[in-house]
């Protein structure tokens, strides 16, 4: 839920600064009085109520040689392009306009997209196709126990403030004085949700006691940990490198996947007594590959990795040639008869 808050005469992101700070000054009165030290989480950063992005995480994403910044939302359960923004990138993509009855069938089309392509790309959907007929699954969230009651919040990283119904605020028969004020919360596409003031519980979090604030509103949605809450219980953390198990570890063997691969010594192939050799029909290679596989072929005598001969020989061996994803060719041997007239090490290569 992206939301940021508004006052009855101007829209800000808190009340005031002011007054956030006197109620900060009141909660820890509140917290002086009890014999219990507790850390106080706000529902916004008061350093950063100046700053409207400072409120959110955001990723700059280029589209179309276009730079959009995004908000990064764990509550939200699709990705979201105003129709506007959409427009302003010039782009000519086909526009899905389908039910969730036919996610299935678009995951297929795109796929089919992805192999037509010369490129290897990962697609990312919306949503979790798999999750699509639970609502709970399609986001994060923690169970926080207020009252010795156990309520799930939503972790969300677009929300500026911490939420809670007032329905499951009054099922927890608390007594906390309730902080009156003109506050209303604007959700994503310009909802506004009218608030009842906030509120400062003791939470239990993992085992660990928090007094926590709580904007109390009048909706029927899960109750809501915003960004703030997040990041100071440690419940979420933002990764500003994006990297992939293969990636992450192939830089750690670059020894391994650096240069042809060769082995470093000579091995010495072993046949059975009394084989015959066998020389293999040359197959037809297609005029359209020739060029391509020449060329391949002069680059791997130039690494010594093959060696031209100008002369028969015993043995004659057909090649398997593979188009590669990049337009490139994979060429491999195809030693049938040899590998049958080969004998066999009962040990590894070291």
């Amino acid at each position: 839920m992206a939301s940021k808050v508004e006052s009855k005469n101007k829209t800000h992101y808190c009340k005031s600064k002011r007054s956030l700070k006197q109620n900060e000054k009141h909660i820890n009165e509140i917290n002086s009085d009890s014999n219990e030290s507790l850390t106080y989480i706000d529902s916004i950063n008061l350093d950063n109520v100046a700053s409207k992005n400072t409120l959110h995480w955001t990723i700059d994403i280029s589209i179309n040689n276009h730079i959009i910044p995004f908000k990064l939302d764990t509550g939200a359960g699709c990705n979201c392009l105003p129709i506007n923004v959409y427009k302003s990138l010039n782009c000519k993509n086909e526009i899905i306009r389908e039910s969730k009855r036919s996610l299935k069938q678009n995951e297929k089309h795109i796929n089919e997209i992805n192999s037509d392509s010369n490129e290897s790309l990962t697609y990312i959907d919306s949503i979790n196709l798999d999750n699509v007929a639970s609502k709970n699954t399609l986001h994060w969230t923690i169970d926080i126990s207020i009252n010795n009651h156990i309520i799930p919040f939503k972790l969300d990283t677009g929300a500026g403030c911490n939420c809670l119904p007032i329905n499951v605020y009054k099922s927890l028969n608390c007594k906390n004085e309730i902080i009156r004020d003109s506050l209303s919360i604007i959700a994503y596409g310009n909802n506004k949700i009218t608030t009842r003031g906030s509120v400062v519980l003791k939470s239990n979090v993992k085992g660990t006691m928090y007094n926590i604030k709580y904007v109390l509103v009048k909706t029927d949605s899960s109750p809501i940990l915003g960004l703030n809450g997040c990041k100071k219980l440690n419940l979420v953390q933002k990764i500003d490198n994006i990297t992939d198990s293969k990636t992450e570890f192939i830089t750690k063997n670059t020894d391994v996947f650096s240069g042809s691969g060769k082995i470093p010594f000579q091995y010495k192939i072993k046949m059975k007594q009394n084989c015959t050799p066998y020389q293999s029909a040359c197959r037809r290679v297609p005029d359209t590959i020739k060029p391509l596989l020449k060329k391949t072929l002069d680059n791997l005598v130039e690494k010594d990795i093959i060696e031209q001969t100008h002369k028969a020989t015993e043995w004659a061996n057909n090649i398997v040639i593979v188009e590669k994803p990049n337009k490139k060719l994979r060429i491999c041997l195809d030693p049938l008869h040899l590998n049958e007239s080969i004998v066999t090490d009962k040990f590894p290569i070291i």
